[in-house]
């Protein structure tokens, strides 16, 4: 295993990247790295994991983190040693300690050079950390590399050469490029420095013969033609090596003898446009000159064997949310904003302060990082505002104009810049260039191949053809174009008159590649049809946008209902809210089974906005649904139809049928899927959902029952998320049924599940079983492990939903452990998160009953009575009836502390209809069923009555 911690976290093994989640195991696992092969005691991982806020128990916290990261890890990367954990790595395959090893040997090394350049190779941005505590990581790092940038220029300093023109400005951010080329040009005869245009490449060469020894000689190729190549070579030898009189007729031959039996470093500048021939003379004058090396520059390689390759990319800049959490210094960290800031600082004469400094962050993060680019906006400083820059590049190719009058014309302009590339492009090329443009994620390169026969163009391979010439970016398996260069695009196929045309192709191709992989979130291949769709986001979102816009209501209808699964799964019902409606009220005339789905659905969620201040009038709903009868027994139900409509029209049409009931939404019965001829997929969903209801009606028999069929169909299916749906509900019966052991297990691993598909508060949310669980175990520090790692995952994370539902769970143990302290304190911060947004009925239901509880404890039975009372018309009104059951246990309690026993079993009775079944393993019933008998009043009964109105019952015991 391989792990990266410059320039960002990456982890490798045999060729794969691996994932790692979670806030705390991120920083154990960081906290093994930097000892990497060394025992790191238990109490060293806690002082730097947690500072001063350890856990009272930081050996078993450690244990559930480490067993949770080894999950994630390839086996036996994490060894156990006597009083602390090895990360089973050596020092070599951590990039941030063989970058430190190497330069402590090169400060002591006869070889200095050579292991600073490997040295700074490695050196790939500012070293990742998982939180500020290790921030002692980064002082070191930075100290050692600015310890290798002096020590690389100490001992290569820089010897004019008259062959060479002085540089009128300064060089930023581009030690480890120079580092790079000198390292190459050591070893390979042939360097090629390859970029998009403006990305300074024709400055690297020059600052990098400068520290170069021997002759050096410039050859600028921008102004001549193919057939003027050998000329120019030949003009800057004569020009620049002072040679006895040649006797060679050709030039040729005239430049082998002049440079023969000389050190020479041959500078080529600007390659791209007479690749042909540069290449041709390259290989012809090395194949004949032995101590001749070549550095070229151009937007692709020359291909000539022995060539090797330094890649220039765009600076170092910040991203949006960088710059909103960065003050200025932080940001002036950036070489991006450096430049910009230093040539602002000549433009205008004074420095950027304060929020202009976050506008030069916005400015460099809009134009790539482009140096061209950012000189050509900085400029404009001399008669503009940071603010008026930023709000021209909408435009940018009209702002940026303007530059160095002495600069080739192509750089004078950030559209001549562009232009010169444009000009060297073949047809096909061309063609892909702007059918990629409408592409704002850009292409997966496992997809290249379907958008390549979508564009009609020759091959896939075209793509790499432009990624060759710098006009795309191969990275992290997608092809991208820099935002410049798309909206080159844009402009381009707009000038043509092509542009909705280009869209409309864009939308009906993610339209297609959606409905297809649509399939494939129901199966086997959910992860990585999750995958396809987060990375495709900004490709469905742009499609969605153009064909409302258009309108174009088939596209909108069918990818609408294409990406529904993945918004649910992925629990962004916002976005499902809102592309609903629009698809809604464009669905006129579109016909097929996404048409269906859209009809059924939509008449239900019409007042649903996806954010927590929805709140369902189940009255409405119900007369909504009973509307939707006919309809739904229209539809005809078949296998091979879509999955959605054969799970949506049975599922909803129980629905309907007893809508007209008191309590239709908890008596609802859903069909079986094997009886109406359904699909695998859809037939398994129904028992979950019968499952769920039969918990729900407190036919406890028949949620074991479902859930075993329905964990048996799904892993039959594939689905993972049904498969952890119906672990889950097993788990809850299992409960019942006295056997924590399975149900922890069954717990846990739908958690595990849910941690790689669902969204943070989802899987929050999933863990508070587990959670309950280990408590009846009495595994507390286990818990409590679980409880701090989740709050602290949640709170890196920074989303406020995944954060209350934490601290909800957090609560609740806190509760059943009757340590009122941290009660109380949580019940401030969850209170804190409610102000904030609207809580489920549930979570307040919860929230209230654990106030009950810290109330009943001080000996306040009238505040906790209060408590209980706001607990009770949450629970009912959510129709939850396990959340209703847990109110009637807190009544039971507050029975209890009252002296009440009578009261406190009838409540236990209650709470048993209600969940349809007697919990024996739950400590509070038992602590009531023992308080009976020393009272010798009985027991609360095992039995489970005939079901009183939720309602009625509730209240009566209340008063």
């Amino acid at each position: 295993m391989r792990i990266a911690l410059l320039g960002g976290l990456r982890l490798e093994h045999d060729g794969r990247v691996i994932p790692v989640s979670g806030a705390m195991q991120l920083a154990v696992l960081f906290r093994l790295a930097v000892d990497a092969g060394t025992s790191v005691s238990y109490r060293s991982i806690a002082e730097d994991v947690w500072g001063s806020d350890a856990p009272e128990n930081t050996r078993a916290a450690l244990q559930s983190i480490v067993s949770r990261l080894r999950s994630q890890l390839p086996p036996s990367s994490i060894e156990s040693t006597t009083g602390g954990y090895r990360l089973a790595v050596a020092r070599t395959d951590v990039d941030a300690l063989a970058f430190s090893d190497l330069v402590t040997t090169a400060e002591r090394s006869g070889d200095a050079v050579a292991l600073l350049a490997r040295a700074l190779e490695l050196w790939a941005g500012e070293p990742w950390i998982p939180s500020q505590n290790f921030d002692w990581f980064l002082r070191d790092l930075s100290s050692d590399h600015a310890r290798a940038v002096e020590l690389v220029g100490r001992r290569a300093a820089p010897k004019p050469s008259a062959a060479l023109p002085a540089q009128l400005t300064s060089l930023v951010g581009r030690e480890l490029e120079l580092a790079t080329i000198a390292d190459q040009l050591k070893t390979n005869r042939l360097v090629t420095l390859i970029g998009t245009g403006g990305a300074g490449k024709t400055r690297l060469a020059l600052e990098t013969a400068a520290n170069q020894s021997g002759n050096t000689i410039l050859v600028e190729l921008a102004p001549v033609g193919p057939s003027e190549v050998v000329g120019s070579v030949l003009t800057a030898t004569g020009r620049e090596i002072r040679t006895v009189e040649t006797s060679g007729d050709s030039s040729r031959t005239r430049i082998l003898e002049a440079l023969a039996g000389r050190d020479v470093l041959l500078v080529l500048d600007n390659c791209e446009h007479v690749i042909d021939a540069a290449a041709a003379l390259s290989q012809d004058l090395l194949s004949a000159l032995p101590r001749l090396r070549i550095l070229a520059t151009s937007r692709e390689p020359l291909g000539v064997p022995g060539e090797a390759f330094v890649g220039l990319g765009s600076l170092p800049h910040p991203t949006d949310a960088v710059i909103r959490a960065s003050n200025p210094e932080e940001l002036l960290a950036f070489a991006a904003v450096e430049l910009f800031c230093q040539r602002a600082l000549s433009a205008r004469g004074r420095p950027l302060e304060g929020d202009e400094v976050s506008m030069a962050g916005r400015i460099c993060a809009r134009l790539d990082g482009l140096p061209l680019a950012i000189e050509l906006a900085a400029a404009k400083l001399r008669t503009m505002e940071p603010a008026e820059v930023l709000t021209g590049l909408d435009d940018r190719f009209t702002l940026l104009t303007g530059g160095y009058r002495t600069a080739m014309p192509r750089h004078q302009t950030l559209r001549a810049m562009i232009d010169w590339s444009w000009s060297l492009l073949d047809e096909g090329e061309r063609r892909a260039l702007l059918g990629l443009s409408v592409f704002p994620a850009g292409v997966g390169v496992a997809e290249a191949r379907a958008l390549a026969e979508a564009l009609e163009l020759p091959s896939a391979a075209v793509f790499d053809s432009l990624v060759d010439r710098s006009l795309l970016q191969r990275s992290r398996g997608r092809f991208r174009q820099l935002e410049t260069i798309r909206e080159y695009g844009l402009e381009r196929v707009a000038a043509e008159g092509a542009l909705a045309e280009a869209r409309t192709a864009q939308a009906r191709y993610m339209m297609q590649r959606a409905a297809e992989v649509d399939r494939r979130l129901r199966g086997p291949g959910i992860m990585q049809a999750i995958a396809w769709f987060d990375d495709e986001e900004d490709n469905l979102a742009a499609a969605l946008r153009f064909a409302a816009g258009v309108p174009a209501p088939q596209i909108v209808v069918r990818l609408t209902i294409s990406s529904a699964w993945y918004w649910v799964l992925r629990d962004r019902n916002e976005e499902a809210a809102t592309w609903l409606g629009i698809a809604a009220s464009q669905a006129a005339g579109v016909e097929g089974d996404e048409a269906k789905i859209l009809s059924l659905v939509h008449p239900l969620l019409e007042d649903f906005t996806g954010n927590d201040t929805d709140e369902f009038d189940l009255a409405l709903l119900g007369e909504k649904l009973r509307q939707l009868r006919a309809p739904l027994k229209g539809v005809e139900l078949r296998a091979g139809s879509h999955e959605m409509l054969q799970l949506l029209a049975p599922g909803l049409l129980a629905f309907a049928e007893v809508a007209g009931n008191p309590d239709w939404f908890t008596s609802v019965r859903l069909p079986r899927g094997e009886e109406l001829g359904l699909d695998p997929w859809p037939t398994a969903m129904l028992h979950v959902m019968s499952a769920a209801a039969a918990q729900n009606r407190g036919e406890i028999a028949e949620l074991g029952a479902e859930a075993e069929v329905a964990l048996r169909l799904f892993a039959e299916v594939g689905d993972l998320w049904g498969t952890a749906m119906a672990e889950r509900m097993l788990a809850e019966w299992v409960t019942l049924e006295g056997d924590l052991e399975r149900a922890l297990s069954l717990a846990d691993s739908s958690t595990d599940i849910m941690q790689v598909i669902t969204s943070s508060p989802d899987f929050a949310r999933e863990q508070g079983l587990s959670i309950q669980l280990l408590w009846r175990l009495g595994r507390i520090d286990e818990a409590r492990a679980r409880i701090t790692a989740s709050v602290a995952e949640t709170e890196a994370e920074g989303d406020p939903r995944a954060i209350l539902q934490a601290q909800i769970n957090g609560l609740r143990l806190d509760v059943s452990l009757r340590d009122m302290h941290s009660a109380q304190q949580r019940v401030i911060a969850v209170e804190g998160f409610i102000e904030q947004a609207r809580a489920p009925l549930q979570t307040v239901a919860v929230l209230e009953t654990a106030k009950a509880a810290i109330a009943r404890e001080r000996g306040d039975t009238e505040a906790a009575e209060h408590h209980l009372r706001a607990a009770a018309a949450s629970a009912l009104k959510s129709r939850d009836q396990p959340i209703i059951g847990g109110v009637a246990i807190g009544v039971g309690l507050l029975a209890l502390a009252r002296g009440d026993v009578r009261m406190a079993v009838r409540a236990v009775d209650f709470a048993t209809t209600i969940i349809g079944a007697y919990d024996a393993t739950n400590p509070d019933i038992l602590e009531i069923a023992v308080a009976a008998d020393r009272a010798e009043i009985g027991r609360p009964s095992t039995s489970v009555p005939e079901r009183p109105s939720s309602l009625e019952a509730l209240n009566d015991l209340l008063a």
